[in-house]
């Protein structure tokens, strides 16, 4: 197809205003300069900081990011230029002045030696009027006076709120009406052909371009103004993409880079002037580009509105290959979408290289990193940047990419000014995508126009005026709250000051504006994961040992609330010096001297804790005691421990990194991760320790940490330690998990989730199949806690991961204890073997802290090796579980958990608890009663560790006994 043929369609004038660019000059400049325009949100376009909750993205009334790429100036208009009255010009969407000033703009690029009226169409890309919301906002104010959208408001306080807004005027509702985005440039500049205003969302402006190609080559028309526009002028959009975690948490937009987490929010608009390419040749018209094809598809039934579809994309692209007649393969440079949303980007470098060919390399780019996302307004700014890269012959650098997403193929990125020449009989091709919500996908295929064009210089928009707006903000309140009554005395502030600054630090509101009355919830607004968070920086600064009572931390707890409970907590009993936690265990040890109850804690064994024990002489059942296999009694474990005694005495005397290895240590490490299927693992000196140094050094300040509810303590004081954000979710809720992880997960270096095998409160397990989907999908570190999983999960006792049947790389470190059911004392880390070896040379708990002794490393050992050797243990562990449960479930018993052989039995409150402990005492049965601050107050339980030692008539017997002294306490 050559240049001369009437499908073609010239450019032959462009204008536009866009962040850091004032015109067609500016643009290209920081365009091939690589700069960003983006700043934090004006308190010239609104407060941004009453919304912004760099902490909660999940609130759902606020943003998360202040960070947009805005206009430096959207109010002044030089109305009388275009015969406007000022009164209509203030309730005029800026939108439309702006087109009008740019359209002025580009005719005047044009240089055209005449007009046709007649014959010239207006095609604008637009989608919201945000203005719109300004001026009707009196209206909705006396909506809320009414009580129509909720509780009704003080009139007074109504009518003050928007006492800055102007009333509504004649000319109100069309400066307000999207279709006069079109319809006022058409009635300034006298042009009476179609005008009309379309709406795909973010492809919008490029679909403008494609209808007036459509009516230029149908002879609709014989001149078009095609462009589009979006002024951000109301944080609605900024709130409603933090929602869906489609803006840059980091507040840098990076195409097709493996960082990307989402765009900024730009703005901006342009026009160009389009004629039939044959028609421009015979007047003599300065050409800066011409439009060889375009091609539309919509997606048609997607996963959502918001979900690209490859195939629609393609269907675009192949249709504006089909009309401009020539193959993709032609084409040297792509100006994308490039939104850097990890969906987006990978959907249309797919669509490229399927069009393309795999092989195709191509420049590509997105002028989104420079100037954000203009929405409706983006294809035109990627059209005048296309048309510039191929009147300049120089390819941009694609700034915030760094490390090019691997979906990039061959296509190929500059990070620098690129000359990009062309044969003296060569055309320069080029082509532009766009796409919106709601799957319209637009694509326009471009060339120079004939061989050794050159774009001429722009001509500047030009233009002043004076201030033109129907809003004039009130003074800032400071963020406080309204003055009380006359008469009324305000709550006094809680002299805590360390309270006051943990609050403000987690809401974001001033120190100065908080109050003692005011409720976490309903005044300051906390929700779940703020509370969360308050929760724990408050464990941080007064070095709580428990978690705050959850009733605290409700609805209508306010600041004084907090203040009386800590300063409780702070206020040391008598005789207890600076060490208020005694009062606390003197007041739990108190309640046994009250019941007139043995104390259940510390009891003295006088042998072996298997299947029974002996106290003070009388044997009793046991239920008490972690030796699910029964191989601490194993005479192989025993004698295992005695050989190694003899060997190598009692201790190792120092860290193994000090004073060297003993081969047991080896051989233990070996065997787990044998068991495991893992590369490697690493055994300490304690369970409870392996927990708090692992998790403590292997997170940071910058990172996060997701635990279940029910996590063990040294998951708990590990983060702590760490300094890492932590987040727990309710216990095996995993879709509150995933919650946290969208709000959450791209804000931080690295998340780490902290599950448990089977939780020893609850005798419940994790769905890891679940949370291996999960960790598929949001990239994050998986511990697994499997104290009182191994040896007592899968058919033969290999754990968790026998159990889900899941792979052994589907958990980044499986953490586990020898004390259970491997009959020693320690703890273990497995994976990896370069993350283990990472651990071995620099955890301090294992660098600093005495090897395992070579008793406990040889008892480990054996226990490992007897547990591969021998399912048989494993097989009576399940089938006394299982009967335990049937037996409880046959005499009314209500047990907790499934799964696993422990067995909790939920009874109340903590005086309860613990009588019932001691009638099964009495009963010559041996369980442990599990009262406050373990678990809470209401949910004290007694909780029966089953063995694979147990006989069917012990655990018969049991049941009966505990059903007898349940209905006995009734």
């Amino acid at each position: 197809m050559t240049w001369g043929e009437r499908s073609a369609v010239a450019v032959v004038g462009m204008a536009c205003r866009f962040p850091g660019a004032d015109d067609v000059d500016g643009f290209w400049a920081l365009v091939r300069d690589g700069r960003v325009a983006t700043a934090r949100v004006s308190s010239g376009r609104w407060r941004h900081e009453y919304l912004h909750r760099p902490d909660d993205p999940r609130h759902a009334d606020s943003a998360y990011t202040d960070v947009v790429a805005h206009l430096s100036d959207v109010r002044t208009f030089d109305g009388q230029r275009y015969g406007l009255a000022p009164r209509r010009v203030e309730v005029t969407d800026p939108q439309q002045r702006l087109l009008v000033a740019l359209t002025d703009a580009a005719l005047r690029d044009a240089a055209l030696p005449e007009l046709p009226v007649e014959r010239t169409g207006v095609y604008v890309g637009a989608s919201v009027s945000e203005y719109r919301e300004l001026l009707t906002s009196r209206l909705r104010a006396g909506q809320m006076a009414a009580g129509d959208l909720g509780e009704p408001l003080d009139p007074a306080l109504a009518e003050a709120a928007v006492r800055g807004v102007v009333p509504m005027r004649a000319f109100t509702m069309a400066g307000s009406m999207l279709n006069m985005a079109a319809a006022t440039v058409s009635a300034v500049f006298d042009l009476r052909g179609p005008s009309l205003v379309v709406d795909a969302a973010c492809a919008s402006s490029l679909l403008a371009v494609h209808e007036a190609v459509g009516h230029l080559r149908s002879g609709r028309c014989d001149l078009a103004v095609a462009g589009g526009v979006y002024l951000n002028l109301v944080p609605d959009n900024l709130v409603a993409f933090s929602r869906i975690g489609a803006l840059s948490r980091s507040g840098v937009c990076r195409p097709f880079d493996r960082r990307a987490d989402g765009f900024v929010l730009g703005e901006g608009a342009a026009v160009v002037l389009l004629k039939r390419l044959d028609d421009a040749l015979r007047d003599g018209n300065r050409v800066h580009g011409v439009v060889r094809g375009v091609g539309c598809a919509n997606d048609g039934r997607a996963d959502g509105p918001m979900t690209p579809r490859l195939e629609g994309q393609v269907s675009a692209l192949r249709r504006a290959y089909e009309d401009a007649g020539i193959e993709p393969s032609g084409i040297g440079f792509v100006e994308c979408h490039g939104t850097a949303t990890p969906t987006g980007d990978a959907v249309e470098l797919a669509a490229l290289r399927t069009v393309f060919g795999e092989d195709a390399d191509p420049y590509v780019s997105s002028v989104k990193a420079n100037i954000g996302h203009a929405m409706s307004a983006s294809g035109i700014a990627g059209l005048i940047k296309a048309l510039l890269v191929l009147g300049h012959g120089v390819v941009p650098p694609q700034v915030g990419c760094e490390e090019p997403a691997p979906g990039l193929g061959a296509l190929r990125l500059v990070g620098r000014p690129h000359p990009w020449p062309a044969a003296p009989d060569a055309l320069r091709r080029a082509a532009v995508n766009s796409f919106g919500f709601g799957g319209t996908n637009v694509h326009v295929v471009l060339d120079q126009g004939r061989p050794g064009a050159v774009a001429a210089r722009p001509a500047s928009t030009g233009g002043s005026g004076r201030t033109l707006w129907a809003v004039t903000p009130g003074p800032d309140p400071g963020r406080d709250r309204p003055t009380p009554a006359a008469g009324v005395p305000a709550p006094a502030l809680p002299p805590d000051d360390d309270l006051l600054a943990v609050i403000a630090s987690v809401s974001d509101h001033p120190r100065d504006s908080l109050r003692a009355g005011q409720s976490l919830v309903a005044d300051l607004g906390f929700d779940s994961l703020m509370l969360a968070e308050l929760e724990e920086k408050l464990a941080q600064r007064y070095d709580l040992a428990a978690e705050l009572p959850a009733e605290l931390l409700g609805r209508d707890t306010t600041i004084a609330d907090l203040h009386a409970s800590l300063a409780a907590r702070d206020r040391p009993p008598p005789g207890a010096g600076a060490l208020p936690e005694l009062a606390a265990l003197a007041h739990r040890r108190a309640l046994l001297d009250e019941l007139g109850l043995p104390n259940p804690y510390f009891v003295a064994h006088d042998g072996a804790l298997g299947a029974t024990t002996t106290v003070d002489g009388v044997e009793l059942v046991d239920f008490s005691g972690y030796d699910y296999l029964g191989l601490a009694t194993d005479p192989r474990v025993v004698e295992a421990a005695q050989r190694a005694v003899a060997r190598f005495g009692t201790s190792v005397s120092a860290s193994r990194v000090a004073s060297g290895e003993r081969p047991l240590h080896g051989e233990l490490e070996t065997e787990l991760a044998r068991l495991l299927g893992t590369e490697d693992a690493l055994a300490m000196v304690s369970g409870y320790t392996t927990n708090l140094s692992v998790l403590g050094h292997l997170l940071g300040p910058d990172d996060l940490a997701v635990h279940d509810a029910l996590a063990h303590d040294s998951i708990v004081h590990g983060i702590r330690l760490s300094g890492a954000t932590r987040r727990r979710f309710p216990h095996n809720d995993l879709a509150a998990l995933r919650r946290i992880l969208d709000a959450d997960a791209g804000r931080y270096r690295r998340v780490v989730v902290a599950v448990e095998g089977v939780y020893s409160m609850d005798g419940d397990l994790a769905d890891l199949p679940e949370l291996v989907r999960l960790r598929r999908r949001y990239g994050f570190l998986l511990y697994l806690d499997e104290a009182h999983s191994i040896g007592v999960l899968g058919r033969t006792g290999r754990g968790a991961g026998e159990h889900w049947q899941v792979e052994p790389t589907d958990v980044d470190l499986w953490m586990g204890t020898l004390s259970k059911a491997l009959a020693s004392c320690g703890g273990y880390v497995a994976g990896r073997a370069e993350l283990i070896d990472y651990l071995r040379y620099t955890t301090p708990g294992f660098v600093y802290s005495v090897g395992i002794p070579p008793a406990a490393a040889a008892a480990a050992l054996a226990a490992v090796r007897v547990l591969t050797a021998d399912a048989g243990p494993v097989a009576r562990l399940h089938r006394n579980a299982a009967l335990f449960r049937a037996r409880a479930a046959a005499r009314g018993v209500r047990t907790g958990g499934g799964g696993s052989p422990i067995v909790p039995v939920v009874t109340g409150g903590s005086a309860r608890t613990l009588r019932l402990g001691a009638r099964m005492r009495e009963r010559r049965i041996n369980v442990q009663p599990i009262v406050h601050p373990a678990v809470p107050e209401a949910a004290g339980r007694l909780r029966f560790f089953v063995k694979a030692a147990h006989t069917a008539d012990q655990i018969e017997a049991t049941v009966d006994a505990l059903a007898a002294v349940i209905g006995d306490a009734q």
